[in-house]
């Protein structure tokens, strides 16, 4: 996620994955590869900590790695982590490094979980798939086990290549609308890793969403508030959030969300209602509050607001409403004065101006505009019937 626009049109065969989502494969493929892959920053932690590791897998019977002297292809994994790095500035160059990882390992699993990615940027969704799985294979039985409680899951190095699979599969599964297989995957990962430094929390309850089980989202949202209530949720988690509130009746409770979603990232409301926004003059303190982090949205999600006109209104009054516009303002101006802005005195007063505005209530004149609303779109509707 927020790694910027990368996405390409691809034909696929007709075969390959439900109709309706085809078209979205390739898309998101190039987005799913090179974001939710390893990044260079988490090479080179997995680089640091290897050479740290516990030597508790060394009892695992037939367990390879590139720490003990014994391993035979201490350079494997390198060379993988060497191919992460060139997936966006050369393709071809990654899908050589990997191969050759494979020729001196023919058994190292994040090999497999590379030339997967790449497969799935290419549109070939059917070799993404079995590349994955084989990752998935090689992962499990290079550690031997898949108890929960055998390992700190993703803490020790040895089982992201696990994880990883796992991870590439269920987003696989997403996007070709094969969403029960997509949320087993999520859910076993979160099993094994409740810290969650995949991020796999933001993925379950919207793939509820995008399989129209609205009960088993607000379910899953509701576990998400309950494991993870202090987290600041991730921008498109929270707008599918406010949905979800929306389809289930719960007006005020949604009208709160996207107001919290609108200072989570600017830009994404109103890409969602059609327009098209202009870089705000503001400090974007992190990745996910970008404008080319909202337009991903579209490739995972937009199908949840296609033809859905009520919820696109509910979404259009809340974002228009002039209170919340006069706090947008506001939080604006604060943003664009952290750009002038660099004694860290006046930038923290600055940033509590900001979240103030952020963590304001819904106030009553509101819920009375929001109860006209409600009303009068009712006697509308009423008004067509008859």
């Amino acid at each position: 996620c927020g790694s910027g626009k990368k996405y390409k049109d691809c034909c696929l065969a007709k075969d390959e994955g439900k109709a309706k989502n085809v078209g979205k494969a390739g898309a998101r493929a190039k987005s799913s590869a090179n974001s939710k892959q390893a990044t260079e920053k988490e090479n080179h932690v997995d680089r640091l900590a290897q050479e740290k590791s516990s030597s508790r897998f060394k009892d695992i019977k037939d367990f390879k790695d590139n720490v003990y002297p014994d391993y035979s292809y201490r350079d494997a994994q390198e060379i993988v982590y060497d191919g992460w790095e060139l997936l966006d500035s050369d393709p071809n160059a990654a899908a050589r490094c990997f191969k050759r990882a494979l020729k001196l390992d023919p058994d190292l699993p994040d090999a497999y979980n590379g030339l997967a990615g790449l497969a799935l940027s290419r549109g070939r969704i059917k070799e993404a798939e079995q590349l994955y799985k084989t990752a998935y294979e090689k992962a499990r039985q290079r550690l031997g086990t898949e108890d929960p409680k055998a390992f700190d899951w993703w803490m020790d190095l040895y089982t992201r290549p696990y994880m990883r699979a796992r991870h590439g599969l269920g987003l696989l599964y997403q996007m070709l609308g094969r969403y029960d297989e997509a949320i087993k995957e999520f859910k076993e990962l979160l099993l094994r890793n409740p810290n969650d430094n995949q991020g796999i929390r933001y993925l379950i309850a919207p793939a509820y969403l995008l399989k129209n089980d609205i009960e088993g989202a607000i379910r899953e949202f509701e576990w998400y508030q309950e494991h993870y209530g202090q987290d600041l949720p991730l921008p498109d988690f929270s707008l599918n959030w406010s949905l979800a509130l929306f389809l289930t009746g719960q007006y005020k409770e949604a009208a709160a969300r996207i107001r919290s979603t609108i200072f989570l990232n600017p830009y994404l409301i109103p890409l969602v209602l059609g327009q098209e926004p202009e870089l705000l003059p503001i400090w974007h303190w992190i990745n996910v509050m970008c404008l080319d982090y909202a337009e991903e949205y579209f490739d995972w999600y937009e199908e949840l607001w296609l033809g859905n006109e009520e919820a696109l209104s509910f979404l259009k009054f809340v974002w228009e409403d002039p209170a919340i516009r006069k706090d947008y303002g506001d939080w604006i101006c604060y943003g664009a004065a952290m750009q002038e802005i660099k004694e860290a005195g006046p930038r923290s007063r600055i940033i509590e101006l900001q979240r103030k505005i952020e963590r304001k209530k819904l106030s009553k004149r509101f819920l009375t505009r929001l109860e006209k609303f409600l009303a009068d779109k009712a006697a509308n509707k009423i008004g067509l019937i008859n």
